[in-house]
């Protein structure tokens, strides 16, 4: 326990002061930083997107979701895309690979984190950093990018448009998270475009349980297996709870969507069992 307080005393010491932070910051930093935030975050999320069976979709709301953040970030320095892509080679010659695309998505979230450091290093430890290291990152996010699109057959207008539906016109099944176009911390909270916590509240135990597998396991989204049995959510939802219960409990009938999903099924239900969750 020594070391561990002598260890906590130091940080205690050495971290800045966030009050000192906030008096150096201005909004234009803050916002960089709101920026920085989300392209590493949603780089992760891409990661976590990226499996087998793929959902495709998700894929390309994640890759949206980041270039909002990426032109956030870019509209923050007065830094436009084409400066970003003249550095930018074409060695997709492996797209094809899933091996090689995951690779990417893994180097995509390395980046988007480095990104980030630079950032904490001019806006935390107010060090002057050259905007073009900054245009550095952004290049080596963009190829990163332009291999999984090339590698998912999609185009980063399709990115965009997506984007673009999410957050403010809708796309005929989901209502906009921002209906007017106009931000609001209770729109963001809210996020209209999602499912509502009501809606989960009212789901029977074995959905939920469904929905956690579906959630935690990549590439598992509800939406990949609405896409293959061509139904609407709470179908696929009807379809997969029940494949669940009338195979007794000892049987996932939807394995055929997901290798991982018979294994899962199994542990969470034996352990509700014992736990007698489950009636």
């Amino acid at each position: 326990m020594g070391i561990q307080l002598e260890h906590s005393d130091m940080v205690t010491t050495l971290a800045k002061d966030g009050a000192v932070i906030l008096a150096s910051m201005t909004a234009l930093d803050m916002h960089i930083l709101h920026m920085v935030i989300g392209i590493a975050g949603e780089a992760g999320e891409l990661l976590d997107a990226i499996a087998i069976p793929v959902d495709t979709d998700n894929v390309i709301e994640e890759m949206g979701d980041c270039e909002f953040y990426m032109e956030g970030f870019r509209q923050g320095f007065g830094i436009t895309r084409d400066e970003t892509l003249n550095e930018l080679t074409d060695a997709h010659k492996h797209f094809q690979d899933f091996t090689y695309c995951k690779n990417r998505a893994r180097s995509l979230s390395i980046a988007g984190t480095d990104l980030l450091d630079l950032v904490k290093k001019g806006m935390i430890y107010r060090k002057a950093i050259p905007i073009k290291q900054y245009i550095e990152r952004l290049t080596e996010i963009e190829f990163h990018m332009s291999a999984i699109r090339q590698h998912y057959s999609f185009t980063y207008g399709q990115t965009l448009t997506h984007n673009i539906n999410k957050l403010v016109k809708g796309d005929g099944k989901n209502k906009p998270r921002y209906e007017g176009g106009t931000y609001s911390d209770k729109a963001a909270q809210n996020r209209a475009d999602k499912h509502t916590d009501e809606e989960y509240m009212e789901l029977s135990y074995e959905q939920l349980i469904l929905l956690r597998f579906m959630r935690d396991e990549p590439g598992s989204e509800l939406s990949a297996l609405c896409k293959l049995a061509d139904c609407s959510w709470d179908e696929a939802f009807d379809m997969a709870t029940n494949n669940l219960i009338d195979a007794g409990k000892e049987r996932l009938l939807v394995n055929q969507y997901h290798p991982l999903i018979n294994d899962y099924g199994l542990r969470t239900l034996t352990n509700a069992e014992n736990n007698n969750t489950i009636t």
